[in-house]
């Protein structure tokens, strides 16, 4: 797979981007360590939508544009980058992954998750 132009994923600025990047795993760590589980929930979340947009962004014919304002929830750009050939055990982890995401943060209160 060759990687999109980066323009093309929805960046609104790729410095700040870049730099964001390099900190998610020590962000991450901390809000860890802090008991700040959402925030651990919210970045991997936030990691699996930058990398499925470069996807989508590299697999697209033609090459389309993915706007920063887009409102795909998570589970729409599994699915759309599986529909485009994403390699099916990731799909499947993605999919588990975000089944997990929405019991803790949409569910708790309703008992589906601990």
């Amino acid at each position: 797979m060759q990687l999109p132009h980066l323009d093309l994923a929805g960046l609104e600025n790729l410095d700040q981007a870049l730099a964001n990047v390099l900190q998610v795993g020590e962000r991450a760590q901390h809000a860890f360590a802090a008991g700040c589980y959402v925030e651990v929930i919210a970045l991997r979340s936030q990691s699996a939508e930058l990398f499925l947009r470069l996807y989508l962004a590299a697999k697209a014919v033609p090459a389309t544009q993915i706007d920063p304002d887009d409102r795909r929830p998570l589970g729409a750009l599994i699915t759309d980058a599986r529909d485009l050939g994403f390699d099916p055990d990731c799909v499947a982890a993605l999919q588990a992954f975000n089944s997990d995401r929405r019991s803790g943060l949409h569910r708790f209160l309703l008992g589906a998750t601990s």
